[in-house]
């Protein structure tokens, strides 16, 4: 079996439910990925649905593996075989606890306005979710539940582990599951659509638990009944125009109309004509008549509106459908600007004609592929609009009833509402003029002194770039590095590259081991190797070089990599150095490593096997990294070092496996993993150095800025940034964002690709980019920086939530305007922000490097 995507699961799920024959069962879901699923279910048994918040509790120094889970009421549990194996001790295992129950507030809060969930005494209950894997949330919930006093509790899923379905069952009255295939290895591969379900799209579903039925009058006695469906956060409203004398009940607007839902878009179906009048079949064509409903039914959403406050500015526009679509048309002509887009499916534009030039709002004519005579009338009626566009479905008919042919049409709506009915963004002029009013221009190094003078009081200074392959980001940031270095006592820098490379570099930089910083750089092989293997990188390395010459051996500051990749290459460092360490556990080592030499050093080939196989070596890496952790050392400093690079080398392989096992499973943790690496081992450098440690990181701003202040939190992705603020205080860090309005870039065009110089277009008018552009032309400067810090520039325009470019080592400009804007609150996601107006391309050094098939730097390239 394959599903679509959730919401094709829940509909199967409501088919297989409904024949149980449930009387009024309450449906629960388990956040995120279950409730697409249950807002099916329940709509298919005519109740709401609630949602349950559960949390997994992850091992202490391994999040993504789960050792139990806890829900409301601070019920948990712990599975103590798992704890056991991973070492994890009850005094680590209750500060987890802890921690996840404070996140499970925060979401009752988010989902429920903090009330507690809806009794269940008595009732039997449905809870749901996507699919079962390990079970430990699940048991949780359903545990909870019968606790609460449920008379009966049914899990249902469209998919699970037959094995966690068999010891499910001993313990919950009832497991029902569409398909429980023998060989499982993930939720994710029994789905063609798995992307993860965000809080947003929570918030949306729970909000549209309810149609509200209206009466639209029309001031003569008339009474037009509708069905009205506001969505939390509406982007705008759409109202429908029906054709052919159908009603508000026509399932083909219906369709359209959920779909328009699920994107944000509130909607109107309202009948155009009494039931008496819809008997004339003259009525059915008369489209003056029709469109003078369409007005009425518009007035009055307008004046409903009005008494909403979260919605009372919201846009309006039409979708019409057959004579509807002139009808649309029509309406739109007699109101003007009023409406802001329409999109009519398979319309009668030519029964609006005169009206046409008129028509000022943006239109969408769909057509199916096989309506030819439709076809010659709609581009006939392009003539006369000023603004349209005409798509054609292939192989669909009339009225679209092929298979996935009215998915197509839902689909072109929602993306031509998206750009012509969405909210518009505020203004520029005030972000312009806040920008003006505090940022200061860079014309040489000395312009900084202010901005470095203000995080070097942090313990941990973050410097972003918007690529990974631009001059001017690394330019700057080695000049600050330099001065925080050299007159802020900063120990070293860690940057967003491999641990193993990187140490080799801190080799040459501290012990002074090789003579030249280019060949130390060509140990830089994984693609893309220009982000480390460039000439700024060694001017930074020849200075940290000189700098610490002349400091003793404890001040000397270091270079580091804090990402996760290097799996075989940290394999080979740890067998390189062990015996030195511990020969007995030099050979333990050696043996559980052993695991991967079928693989041949291909990511690729040991993530597939996972399919077959999903135990893997994941066991022996964690083993070897526990009895790793134990070792503590008295003797001599160097090899204090050399203990530390084994053991930071253990870390890397066991997140590293654990990285590489979510990539494959499609599974968008594997973001997260790596983050929480890099910050885990942010946390192992600052140790390793001292508790007056003070740290540089270089990475994307995707990694540095905040990610509470942009869409990341809504798709359940973290930062660095994020994670540090959380971990040691905003006090003591500082995240400074970078950002260009055009030039150039080195990047590729495809996954180990040919390093390409590609220009950057100017960035778009409803961008930060743009804005700091306008400032820059105004302040008659190219370059020039902004501290966020004060919480009067906190408080103004730059709080506003706009998009902020960033590109990645694979970039398409001709498509950036689409996919390359994170929507930012730029004074809540960095303390400071430099702009280059205009950016040049990095110098990346000539060498080869070590192709790999499994995209590393996902995603985006970031």
């Amino acid at each position: 079996m394959k599903l679509e995507n959730r919401r094709d699961a829940g509909q199967k799920l409501a088919e297989r439910l409904k024949k149980m024959n449930l009387q009024e069962p309450m449906v629960v879901a388990l956040p995120r990925g279950g409730v697409p699923l249950a807002y099916e279910i329940a709509r298919a048994f005519g109740v709401n649905f609630e949602v349950l918040v559960v949390r997994k509790i992850g091992a202490p120094f391994q999040p993504e593996y789960g050792i139990g889970a806890m829900t409301e009421g601070g019920y948990y549990w712990i599975d103590k075989e798992a704890a056991l194996a991973v070492g994890a001790t009850e005094e680590e295992i209750q500060k987890i606890v802890e921690k996840e129950y404070r996140e499970l507030t925060r979401r009752i809060e988010l989902y429920r306005d903090g009330r507690s969930l809806s009794s269940v005494k008595g009732e039997t209950v449905i809870v749901v979710d996507d699919g079962l894997a390990t079970g430990v949330t699940a048991r949780v919930a359903c545990h909870y539940l019968k606790a609460q006093g449920a008379k009966k509790v049914i899990l249902a899923v469209p998919v699970c582990s037959p094995r966690t379905a068999n010891l499910l069952r001993a313990e919950i009255d009832e497991v029902i599951c569409l398909e429980e295939p023998e060989f499982f290895r993930s939720v994710g591969q029994f789905y063609n659509d798995f992307t993860q379900t965000t809080d947003e799209e929570v918030i949306r579903l729970l909000g549209m638990r309810e149609v509200k039925e209206v009466d639209i009058s029309d001031g003569a006695g008339t009474s037009l009944p509708g069905s009205l469906m506001v969505p939390p956060a509406a982007k705008g409203m759409v109202i429908f125009a029906h054709g052919s004398g159908s009603s508000r009940l026509s399932p083909r607007n219906q369709q359209v109309a959920r779909v328009l839902n699920e994107a944000g878009f509130g909607t109107l179906l309202f009948d155009l004509l009494t039931p008496s009048e819809a008997a004339d079949r003259a009525n059915v064509f008369d489209v003056p008549f029709l469109a003078n409903r369409l007005v009425i039914a518009t007035r009055w959403l307008k004046n409903w509106l009005k008494t909403q406050e979260k919605s009372k500015d919201l846009p309006i526009g039409y979708f019409g459908a057959s004579t509807g679509g002139g009808a649309a048309l029509w309406a739109a002509a007699e109101l003007k600007n009023e409406i802001a887009a329409v999109v009519s499916r398979g319309g009668r534009p030519d029964m609006a004609i005169r009206r046409l030039p008129e028509v000022t709002a943006p239109t969408l004519l769909i057509v199916g592929g096989f309506d030819e005579s439709v076809i010659q009338l709609n581009r006939q009626a392009m003539k006369y609009l000023s603004t349209s566009k005409l798509i054609l479905i292939p192989e669909a008919g009339h009225v679209f009833e092929e298979p996935g042919k009215l998915e197509a049409v839902a689909k072109e709506a929602v993306a031509w509402f998206l750009e012509h009915l969405s909210k518009k963004t505020k203004s520029t002029d005030s972000v312009v003029r806040a920008i003006q009013t505090h940022a200061k221009a860079i014309q040489e190094p000395r312009d900084l002194h202010s901005l470095i003078n203000e995080i070097s009081k942090a313990k941990i200074v973050m410097l972003g770039e918007a690529s990974h392959g631009t001059a001017e980001f690394y330019e700057w940031r080695r000049i600050i590095s330099e001065r925080l270095i050299s007159e802020h006592g900063f120990n070293f820098i860690a940057v967003e590259g491999d641990w193993p490379p990187c140490f080799e570099l801190n080799q040459f930089v501290t012990d002074h081991s090789g003579q030249d910083a280019r060949e130390v750089l060509k140990e830089f092989k994984r693609w893309p190797t220009w982000m480390w293997a460039n000439t700024e990188i060694i001017k930074l390395a020849n200075w940290m070089r000189n700098h610490n010459l002349t400091q003793s051996t404890d001040k000397r500051a270091g270079f580091f990599g804090l990402d996760v990749y290097s799996l075989f290459e940290s394999i080979d460092s740890i067998l390189k150095q062990i015996d030195q360490i511990s020969p007995v556990l030099a050979r333990e080592a050696k043996f559980r490593y052993s695991c991967f030499e079928p693989f041949r050093r291909n990511e690729l080939a040991y993530a597939k096997s996972l399919i077959q196989f999903p135990e893997g070596c994941e066991k022996q890496v964690l083993d070897n990294l526990q009895d790793l952790l134990k070792l503590r050392l008295d003797g001599m400093v160097k090899q204090g070092e050399v203990l530390f690079d084994v053991q930071q080398n253990a870390r890397v392989v066991a997140n590293a496996e654990s990285y590489y096992r979510a990539l494959v499973n499609a599974d968008d943790q594997s973001w997260n993993i790596r983050d929480r690496h890099m910050t885990e081992t942010l946390d192992q450098l600052l140790a390793h150095h001292g508790p007056n440690a003070k740290a540089i990181v270089w990475a994307h701003n995707t990694h540095v800025g905040d990610y509470r202040a942009t869409d990341m939190i809504h798709n359940g992705q973290i930062n660095i940034g994020g994670l540090a603020r959380e971990k040691w205080g905003e006090e003591n860090v500082a995240l400074v964002g970078f950002g260009t309005y055009q030039g150039e870039v080195t990047a590729s065009h495809s996954w180990d690709g040919p390093i390409e110089t590609l220009p950057v277009p100017p960035a778009r008018e409803d961008s930060y980019e743009f804005a700091f552009h306008k400032a820059a032309e105004s302040l008659e400067t190219e370059k020039l920086f902004l501290l966020l810090r004060n919480q009067g520039v906190r408080n103004e325009a730059l709080a506003e939530v706009r998009g902020h470019r960033a590109i990645g080592v694979v970039y398409h400009p001709q498509y950036e305007r689409r996919g390359n804007y994170v929507p930012t609150s730029l004074s809540s996601r960095y303390d400071a922000f430099i702009f280059i107006d205009k950016t040049t391309a990095l110098t990346p050094l000539k060498q080869k490097f070590a192709r790999k098939e499994i995209p590393e730097t996902w995603p985006l390239g970031q």
